[in-house]
């Protein structure tokens, strides 16, 4: 009896813990979010106000996002099996 009250202590402890994670997590991830899509929506505003002002700045930016996906398909790649 002696050891399942301290094995019972021991799960109450570890539930308590995830508690507050999942506090934290739920409290977090709302605003995370808002600002992720505010930031996004903003950069994709920007891109398209200076496309329609400078039709030039697309033949800059298009192969730039060509190579930066490139470049991060590759490091993921790389990166994965680096880890294995």
């Amino acid at each position: 009896m002696f050891i399942t009250v301290f094995v019972y202590a021991f799960i109450i402890n570890i539930h308590h813990r995830f508690s507050r994670d999942m506090e934290t997590v739920d409290g977090l991830l709302p605003f995370t979010i808002r600002s992720w899509l505010s930031t996004a929506f903003n950069v994709v505003a920007t891109v398209i106000i200076i496309s329609y002002s400078t039709p030039v700045f697309l033949s800059v930016v298009i192969p730039l996002f060509i190579i930066y996906y490139l470049i991060q398909v590759s490091y993921s790649i790389t990166n994965r099996y680096s880890k294995s």
